[in-house]
């Protein structure tokens, strides 16, 4: 059971697999949703390093945040004229931390993405589809 809102987006994620985000799932109190199908897939593993200056920056706390980028799904659920507010990007962030040696690695659903590095001035923007694995090292140079 989930609370009555405008509208959720939803994506399934488990060990090794992943769905595309949808939105679009309306809920109605009282009415089951009905015909929301996901697909699931195997998940890519995005692997790299954190560097700064050459050297590992371990243990740190990183990010990637995901933007809806499939089309809108049609309205699932009861029809009606229920007014709907225009509603921002749907966006998810997925946290993770740096091992020893400044390497990183998680699992991600296709989908686009913006990586980056609490404090830092460097963000990198990449598409995920149907890959098994991506590589993206992240390597910063001080200001002089």
């Amino acid at each position: 059971m989930v609370a009555p809102l405008p509208e959720y987006a939803v994506v399934a994620r488990g060990s090794g697999w992943a769905s595309c985000l949808r939105d679009g799932l309306e809920t109605w109190e009282g009415v089951p949703v009905e015909n929301f199908d996901l697909t699931v897939q195997p998940a890519t593993v995005v692997t790299g390093r954190i560097s700064l200056d050459g050297n590992p920056v371990s243990d740190s706390e990183n990010g990637m945040r995901q933007s809806l980028s499939n089309p809108r799904i049609p309205r699932i659920g009861k029809t009606t004229s229920r007014p709907r507010p225009p509603t921002p990007p749907t966006v998810f962030f997925h946290k993770f931390t740096t091992d020893a040696e400044g390497r990183y690695r998680v699992e991600l659903d296709p989908g686009d993405y913006l990586m980056s590095r609490y404090a830092c001035r460097i963000r990198t923007s990449f598409e995920l589809t149907d890959q098994c694995e991506f590589h993206l090292d992240f390597p910063e140079q001080t200001a002089e």
